[in-house]
């Protein structure tokens, strides 16, 4: 029997690869922890965060952190140099430290509604 997961939140792998000093890949990963949306929120997500995000890096960055954080309440198993805890100001640390990262935690987040399905 199916059962409607009420939950609040949910984790799910963010995976990546870094570029090591000898040009090789590293495989990387930690757990996002994201917000249940329902299919309406989703739309209402992708439909408002859309389009140009800014012309400085600055703008770019505070536009990331506002769009990611509709979404990713919390994560597991990442160090900032020391900082671990999930907050604007370390979101956006890792947002600047690695360039692409936000497309890696937003395919996480959209790919993870369809997890279950992948599955079977």
């Amino acid at each position: 029997m199916f059962k409607l997961n009420t939950s609040s939140t949910y984790k799910y792998p963010v995976k990546f690869a870094i570029v090591s000093e000898h040009g090789g890949t590293i495989d990387q990963e930690f757990t996002g922890i994201f917000k249940r949306l329902n299919r309406e929120q989703i739309i209402d997500l992708r439909a408002r965060h859309q389009g140009d995000r800014g012309d400085s890096i600055d703008e770019v960055l505070d536009a990331d952190v506002a769009y990611i954080t509709e979404f990713l309440t919390g994560w597991e198993g990442v160090d900032l140099n020391g900082e671990t805890e999930f907050n604007p100001d370390n979101l956006r640390l890792l947002l600047r430290s690695l360039p692409k990262i936000n497309l890696f935690i937003s395919a996480a987040f959209f790919d993870s509604d369809g997890a279950v399905a992948r599955k079977n």
